[in-house]
């Protein structure tokens, strides 16, 4: 199936003829389940720009970067998963959003009181 014939969208009745040859062919290929074409489905939405994927990650990798909801936290883990080497084995441990606030919130208030304690010092 060409990359044209994917961009264009098929006239009503030619429908079940495209349904009966995609069948065909994930049938007759190995890895096409459900499951699998939703995880490549989800993959494309995260990743639908090619030069951002990293090709020192494996698949395994970036299934386990499909479960990190956030766009940023999934950019970070991505890279550093990359620059670390990090093994597939390495378990994405993902903070709650809660937790993540809560840790923004100290630093905020660090900071602060860094600036503070710089003014009362001059």
């Amino acid at each position: 199936m060409s990359s044209e014939a994917l961009n264009q969208s098929p006239a009503p009745n030619q429908l079940p003829a495209l349904i009966n040859q995609l069948r065909e062919l994930i049938q007759s290929a190995w890895g096409f389940d459900k499951r699998n074409l939703r995880h490549m489905r989800n993959f494309y939405q995260c990743f639908a720009i090619w030069n951002t994927v990293r090709s020192e990650l494996s698949w395994t990798h970036y299934w386990a970067l499909l479960r990190v909801e956030s766009e940023a936290a999934r950019q970070w883990h991505m890279n550093e998963a990359a620059e670390q080497n990090w093994s597939t084995k390495y378990k994405l441990v993902l903070p709650t959003e809660e937790e993540l606030r809560a840790e923004l919130e100290q630093e905020q208030w660090q900071i602060a009181q860094n600036e503070s304690r710089g003014r009362d010092v001059l």
